[in-house]
């Protein structure tokens, strides 16, 4: 199969997968497997923040009332620190002939160390969720339009799950913005630990102002992916 041929069915894949989101949001079981698919996605980026700002954490789904929450078990402290500075230091070494990449490596170990050392890393912990979710619709959003190694039935159900996470995304972060009534259930909700609620709190933000960054992050992670989608494959001449 051609490179082109691909893409035409990659995109209606994609574009089938949006066409079938109100139908998969009315039926209970498959809006609760990608449900509990976003939620483990938005755990483990929680739990991955934790670790770069040196807290080992482990992911807990709470199955009575469909929340999550990441909990830190282990602080690595001033030494978790010196570990992810120690592996930048290997990869400028690795590539200390390369400026580009090191200044990148400088840059990055010069913004990583501004952010643990101020109340920052904890908006980054508490946003690390909601990042995540984006971040992994679009690496839905990548291997449904651009094939690669991908099996033919894994297109559809990256299609699907990338167009839930985005909607539902989008959805839910308007309403939060919005809705007062959703605000409230949100905030008092049990099974959520109020991300937003902390990060507010924590750079003094008014809510609106969080739940609309948030809203609009799904919108430009899918804008970016489909730019890096149309540069991938204009380098391979499938686009003009």
């Amino acid at each position: 199969m051609t490179e082109k041929k691909k893409f035409t069915i990659g995109i209606a894949i994609f574009l089938g997968g949006l066409a079938l989101y109100p139908i998969i949001h009315t039926m209970r079981l498959p809006d609760m497997m990608c449900m509990y698919l976003t939620v483990l996605i938005h755990e483990l980026g929680h739990c991955i923040m934790y670790l770069l700002f040196g807290k080992i954490a482990l992911p807990r789904l709470d199955f009575q009332y469909g929340g999550a929450m990441a909990i830190p078990i282990f602080d690595l402290g001033f030494f978790g620190y010196l570990l992810i500075l120690g592996l930048l230091a290997y990869l400028a070494y690795q590539y200390r002939e390369n400026i580009q990449v090191l200044s990148i490596l400088i840059i990055i170990a010069v913004i990583y160390s501004i952010l643990n050392f101020t109340r920052a890393h904890q908006v980054m912990i508490g946003g690390g969720g909601h990042f995540f979710e984006a971040i992994g619709a679009g690496i839905c959003f990548y291997r449904c339009l651009i094939a690669g190694n991908a099996l033919d039935f894994e297109r559809p159900i990256y299609a699907v799950l990338g167009w839930w996470i985005t909607l539902h995304g989008i959805t839910f972060f308007w309403g939060l913005a919005n809705n007062m009534y959703k605000r409230v259930d949100y905030l008092n909700d049990p099974a959520r630990y109020n991300d937003l609620d902390r990060i507010a709190n924590m750079m003094q933000w008014d809510f609106w102002y969080v739940a609309m960054f948030f809203c609009g992050l799904f919108f430009i992670t899918l804008i970016l992916t489909l730019i890096l989608v149309a540069k991938k494959l204009m380098t391979k001449e499938v686009l003009p």
